[in-house]
């Protein structure tokens, strides 16, 4: 046989025999809680403002040259004087300038404009000479009851 011996332990060298604090236990267990919530949240927020960074440099930045030309076409024919038909004396007004006129002219109780209602044109069968197909192959024009033509106000 060998020469082991176990040793025997005090009472006073052994573990905590008190019983735990629901107290401390509670702290614990609501301050895991909270720091877990606290981390999911913040991956969260870290992971939606670089989707929305990601979005802005791919999806909104202008790619393609022929987008930016007919940008600026657009902000030439909304910000500049220019004729339309220049044998008719047709002319293209800045859009500030414009609504400064239209103003001066409602002040002045001189608008003549048209308000009088005209009833749509109906649209071409799809497949006719110079009319473009209806997305999806549906016809373009919408179904109304009883056959009647839409009337559009200006």
């Amino acid at each position: 046989m060998s020469d082991t011996k176990i040793a025997q332990v005090s009472p006073d060298l052994g573990y905590d025999r008190h019983p735990a604090s629901a107290r401390i236990l509670a702290i614990i267990g609501f301050s895991t809680v909270a720091l877990l919530v606290a981390i999911i949240v913040g991956v969260w927020v870290l992971y939606v403002l670089a989707e929305q960074k990601v979005e802005e440099e791919h999806v909104g930045k202008v790619y393609s040259d022929e987008l930016r030309a007919i940008h600026t076409r657009e902000e030439e024919q909304l910000n500049h004087y220019g004729f339309v038909d220049k044998e008719h004396g047709i002319v293209r007004l800045p859009i500030d300038r414009s609504m400064e006129l239209l103003a001066q002219e409602y002040a002045q109780g001189k608008t003549g404009y048209n308000t009088k209602t005209y009833p749509l044109r109906p649209e071409q069968p799809q497949g006719a000479p110079g009319t473009p197909a209806a997305p999806g192959g549906a016809a373009a024009t919408p179904a109304t009851p009883g056959g009647q033509t839409p009337v559009a106000k200006h």
